[in-house]
């Protein structure tokens, strides 16, 4: 089953870890906006096993997903984050099966500094 709350954040922090994402959606300082019930949030690899600034995240229901494209453009560190809903097939589940790596399994990326360039 693929969930229809489903968002794709784009534009994050390289640094960004998957409890930073959550944070990211907390609506404390956001007025009184009941909590979110964040299903999973994936953080996408590139092909050199770092993160490549997307993400997506699943929220619990539509109402939440709605809600939380109200966060497009809100800043995340340094960065600024675009939301849009993820669309089906590979944005769904990310850059690829080959790209995509769980958090659980990925590697400690050391000192690496925030923003790559380029």
């Amino acid at each position: 089953r693929i969930s229809m709350n489903v968002l794709r954040l784009r534009g994050l922090p390289y640094k960004a870890t998957v409890d930073d994402i959550r944070a990211f959606f907390r609506s404390e300082g956001r007025g009184s906006a009941p909590e979110f019930n964040i299903v999973d949030v994936s953080v996408d690899m590139g092909p050199d096993g770092r993160p490549n600034g997307e993400a997506l995240a699943e929220f619990a229901t539509e109402d939440e997903c709605e809600r939380a494209l109200a966060f497009d453009r809100q800043m995340l560190g340094n960065r600024y984050v675009e939301i849009r809903r993820a669309g089906k097939g590979a944005d769904a589940r990310g850059s690829g099966p080959q790209h995509a790596i769980p958090v659980a399994l990925q590697k400690p990326r050391g000192d690496r500094p925030d923003d790559r360039p380029g």
